[in-house]
């Protein structure tokens, strides 16, 4: 019973639904599935607030904590909001999954807002204190493990970044869009015949962050039939094809007769489109030359810094 239309008050719109009038208008409505609506007739969700209004900066809820006896700790957060989905208690659901706008407050420091995403296995009425990502409004985010981009599987374990396996390339010279870990297979051989090798170490790392790659590498054999100058191949990346993206690393060998009887230093060297490097030897005013292969035992230690394609 009661009034049908809105007015200054309660009235009931249609069966089983209560709603609240303010100068003629509907302002909120309680449904037949206990739904409340503000602003909305229609409501399918358990609180449903809409506005008209229309201008830049108007607000649909406005949720304020008047609490005003804060800590002297400024790490200690006080929400203004919470929005929590509580499990099903005693079992598999029993999590809490909460979004929390906060907002410190200190005599010594500034006041700050953050956003708090909050996952926790504290029980169904457990305060939720697993933070997993807080944006601030200084622009800081802060997550307690692992974040991934471009579509990546987050790392389940540490803290840090995960990119693709397969890296997504962008043309943007400030971007960082790849790092990855890994083990490369060296192998040595002829310039020009291949030749058949026999390995007793075939040992290779490397890290790539963006294009910049470093590779290291301990490889020895104790027979080889290449011809020409000698190569190590089998690296994780070619070189772009552009002659600025030469690059010279360090190396040291054991056993290998050197083609250069004058030369005291040994490099690594790689150029533009290359995926092998070859050995340079150098000395006091003399001319850098090529190793050559030689068939004996032999193992080369190295490592080397260049640009990825």
């Amino acid at each position: 019973t009661g009034n049908v239309t809105a007015g200054n008050g309660m009235y009931l719109p249609t069966t089983n639904t209560l709603a609240f009038g303010t100068n003629g208008t509907e302002a909120m409505r309680i449904n037949s599935s206990q739904n409340v609506g503000i602003g909305q007739t229609s409501v399918t969700s358990r609180l449903e607030a809409t506005s008209s209004v229309s201008s830049v900066g108007s607000t649909v809820v406005n949720f304020t904590n008047s609490y005003n006896n804060f800590d002297t700790n400024p790490t200690v957060p006080y929400p203004t909001l919470w929005l929590t989905r509580v499990g099903k208690s005693g079992s598999s659901y029993d999590s809490q999954a909460a979004f929390s706008l906060s907002r410190f407050e200190n005599v010594s420091t500034n006041p700050r807002t953050q956003l708090d995403i909050v996952l926790a296995q504290s029980g169904p009425y457990g305060y939720p204190e697993a933070y997993v990502m807080r944006l601030r409004g200084d622009g800081t985010i802060k997550t307690t493990t692992t974040i991934s981009v471009g579509g990546a599987e987050p790392s389940t374990s540490g803290a840090g970044i995960t990119f693709p396996a397969t890296q997504s390339a962008s043309t943007d010279a400030n971007t960082l869009d790849d790092y990855e870990e890994g083990d490369w297979t060296p192998t040595l051989y002829g310039g020009s015949s291949t030749g058949t090798s026999t390995y007793t170490s075939q040992l290779g790392s490397y890290t790539k962050i963006g294009r910049i790659v470093t590779v290291s590498f301990d490889v020895a054999v104790s027979a080889m039939t290449g011809t020409g100058n000698l190569r190590i191949g089998g690296l994780p990346f070619s070189v772009p094809n552009d002659a600025k993206y030469q690059a010279v690393g360090a190396c040291f060998t054991s056993g290998l007769n050197w083609s250069l009887a004058s030369s005291t230093t040994t490099s690594v060297y790689t150029a533009n489109n290359r995926n092998y490097l070859t050995i340079y030897l150098s000395g006091d005013d003399i001319n850098a030359d090529e190793q050559t292969c030689v068939n004996e035992t032999q193992r080369i230690w190295g490592t080397i810094t260049y640009t990825a394609a």
